[in-house]
């Protein structure tokens, strides 16, 4: 299972934008027992060992082909390597949280840790990766009806991870 891991997310990592690709490889390759092991979720989405790979795996092509499929629509306002960025990210703190490493009392603990963790491994993004990782699960209690939380980037981010995690939750998508 180990090979199929790391392959999988060399693939996902060679997916993403040049400048991002060795510390997203120096990030999965320094907590690799963490990323490899890790479920998806404890039980509503990919919750099998190795499912956060899996989940990860099919958002990246789930963006890939959406992304692709909304320009025959017209012009999308961020580029696919935001997205695939804001992708690889939105779920960094499972593997530590799913080890029992570390224990968040709320969704800013969550943000929060991710926002450290890429400081950790130098990963600067801008402001639209930003928003579309905090609110890549919705706009939650930040909603509002007079102003727009959640750039078009989350937006995107949030539909690629319900898909999967809704709609193809119960086994890997190589089966």
């Amino acid at each position: 299972m180990e090979d199929i891991c790391s392959k999988a997310m060399e693939d996902i990592i060679g997916s993403l934008h040049p400048d991002f690709q060795l510390c997203c490889l120096k990030l999965y390759y320094d907590n690799k027992d963490l990323f490899d092991c890790c479920p998806g979720s404890t039980h509503n989405h990919q919750a099998w060992p190795g499912g956060y790979i899996d989940h990860m795996s099919e958002i990246s092509l789930i963006a890939k082909t959406t992304y692709s499929s909304l320009l025959q629509i017209r012009a999308v306002p961020f580029s696919l390597h935001d997205a695939l960025l804001a992708l690889f990210f939105h779920d960094l703190e499972k593997p530590w949280k799913h080890d029992g490493i570390i224990k968040f009392s709320n969704e800013e603990g969550k943000i929060s840790f991710v926002l450290t963790k890429l400081k950790e491994y130098n990963i600067e993004l801008n402001d639209d990766c930003c928003n579309a990782i905090k609110y890549s699960h919705g706009e939650g209690k930040d909603y509002r009806s007079d102003k727009r939380i959640q750039t078009p980037l989350a937006a995107f981010v949030h539909c690629c991870d319900v898909i999967s995690a809704r709609i193809w939750f119960d086994q890997p998508n190589y089966q």
